[in-house]
């Protein structure tokens, strides 16, 4: 039983520190690797097009899973990253990121928006969006 508990904490630790997501576009964005850093720049709003000179357009899913993902990469909860996004927007310097409550409804808006992106915990089987795997930083 004790053993069996160890382990359990084990993975669960383990799990907490390793990255289990994924970054997903649209077909038509060219990006360099990403990495957990630039994720985070993007996600907070401090990198806002891609290379080419693109806007970068946030989907964001309202998910237990994905916001923990979020937040793990952000330090920031689903409300605050919001709250930041706002004063982005105020001070004319972004677009709010689309916030939606299912995975289907995230990947439909990432394959109608070129230049879309979103963070998922597992990669999606959808021809109609782009997986780019994160680098290490």
């Amino acid at each position: 039983m004790m053993s069996t508990l160890r382990s359990l904490l084990l993975i669960l630790a383990c799990a907490a520190i390793l990255p289990a997501q994924v970054a997903v576009v649209h077909v038509q964005v060219v990006s360099a690797p990403l990495n957990e850093d630039r994720l985070r720049d993007i996600l907070l709003g401090r990198i806002t097009t891609w290379e080419d000179g693109s806007a970068i357009i946030l989907v964001l899913l309202n998910e237990p899973a994905a916001t923990a993902t979020v937040q793990r990469i952000t330090g920031r909860d689903l409300p605050q990253l919001i709250r930041g996004w706002k004063r982005l927007v105020y001070a004319g310097n972004g677009a709010m990121p689309r916030v939606l409550d299912s995975v289907a409804g995230v990947l439909d808006e990432i394959s109608r928006r070129p230049g879309a992106l979103t963070v998922l915990v597992a990669e999606p089987v959808d021809a109609r969006v782009k997986v780019l795997k994160l680098t290490p930083p």
